[in-house]
């Protein structure tokens, strides 16, 4: 039977593969059941998973590390305390790595980076970085259960060595004193008082160690979510905008929630997201097509075509008046400023199909045959992204497919 630092010793120490294979397993799963398996199939976005895991698998054998440092260093390898550090340690660690690629890096890099390095939408790419994350929560999570089932079996099979213990030394004791023999007894319970004073002085410690673990944890809790209350009430309200958004339930709740998010928040450092989200909301939900093209437009007067989201807003705009609105001339418009701003942008393939279709509802069909032909040799042997109403991954297509239908 193991002591108590030695099976601490023990703790999270599965084989190093464990820490790999279990993510990449945790991560297809989780994509099956949500059906988000096409970041598999995208090269960018297989890339990006393929790479967080990596990154996952050398901060749990970093973190492991790092753990069994300070727990030696501060005296504290103990079983119920390791319980709880390990598995701390590596969240610490990946949210570090999170604030880096989410936070920090867009800082620097701009907020745009993730969509145009991946060259997908920001919806496909946020899913890409939540799925995988929260994957790595789930595995995580199902792996200190089996570390609490071990423990607890640990507990019980030490309880009962120490009852066969007691009850061989209380054999002995009693032969003992039939026969006149007491040193022997003495040695035993001398033996026996040591070894329940260190197991006493072991859960003592480490009684104290999580005692004040669990207050500094309460303590974090109870001032982020001060903070956040009191600070930065605007995260609350975006935040309900958007779960009210995801539930498909009433679109007319999130539209008000944005607008009344950028009335009171006027200042709010996302507010660019929060009026693109409210105008979106009124297109594809309500499908108020007119209000939502002023909207859109007066939305680049305000952030201007540097903006993370004026990619999509011009695709939109060009849409919007060719499907819903029955402006090709003003759709021929948004597609050529596209065309202007990202030559290179996500949408870039589909707008220049656009494009050919306003000319053709125009038309002016030689100039639609040329600007075809020039799209076909521009994008030749590329595969665009096909994306349905709700902006998420609906197929890929050859762009000589997808041109197909409008050849004159």
């Amino acid at each position: 039977m193991l002591a108590p630092r030695e099976f601490a010793a023990t703790q999270f120490r599965p084989h190093p593969l464990v820490w790999l294979i279990g993510p990449v397993v945790t991560t297809l799963s989780l994509q099956m059941l949500t059906g988000n398996t096409y970041l598999m199939i995208l090269p960018s976005s297989a890339g990006l998973v393929i790479g967080l895991v990596l990154a996952f698998f050398l901060l749990a054998l970093l973190g492991r590390r790092l753990s069994d440092a300070l727990l030696a260093r501060f005296d504290l390898m103990l079983p119920t305390v390791g319980l709880w550090f390990h598995p701390f340690m590596l969240i610490g660690l990946t949210g570090l790595l999170g604030m880096f690629l989410l936070v920090v890096w867009p800082a620097w890099a701009g907020r745009g980076f993730w969509p145009t390095f991946l060259h997908l939408n920001a919806k496909v790419t946020t899913i890409a970085f939540s799925t995988t994350f929260f994957s790595f929560a789930l595995f995580l999570g199902g792996f200190v259960l089996l570390e609490v089932g071990r423990y607890l079996g640990w507990s019980v099979d030490l309880a009962e060595e120490m009852w066969k213990t007691v009850q061989g030394e209380a054999a002995a004791a009693a032969t003992g004193l039939a026969q006149g023999e007491t040193a022997g007894l003495q040695i035993g319970l001398a033996a026996m008082k040591e070894r329940l004073r260190q197991l006493e002085q072991a859960r003592l410690r480490a009684q104290r160690c999580n005692r004040v673990a669990a207050l500094g944890v309460f303590a974090l809790l109870l001032l982020a979510g001060t903070a956040v209350v009191f600070f930065r009430p605007e995260l609350i309200l975006f935040y309900r905008g958007e779960a009210q958004l995801r539930s498909f339930r009433e679109p007319e709740v999130a539209f008000e929630t944005f607008e009344h998010l950028a009335r009171k928040y006027p200042r709010y450092k996302y507010l660019d997201t929060v009026t693109y989200y409210a105008t979106w909301t009124l297109e594809r939900r309500l499908n108020r097509y007119a209000e939502a093209a002023r909207r859109y437009e007066a939305w680049l007067q305000r952030f201007g075509p540097d903006n993370i989201w004026a990619d999509e807003v011009m695709a939109n705009l060009t849409r919007l008046h060719l499907d819903k609105l029955a402006s090709p001339a003003v759709a021929l418009e948004w597609a050529r400023r596209y065309q202007q701003h990202f030559p290179e942008g996500i949408m870039a393939p589909h707008v220049a199909l656009y494009e050919v279709r306003a000319l053709q509802e125009l038309g002016r069909l030689d100039e639609a045959r040329a600007v075809l032909r020039q799209a076909r040799e521009r994008f030749a042997g590329r595969l665009i992204v096909l994306y349905d109403s709700e902006d998420d991954f609906l197929a890929r297509l050859p762009f000589e497919a997808a041109a197909l239908p409008l050849e004159m």
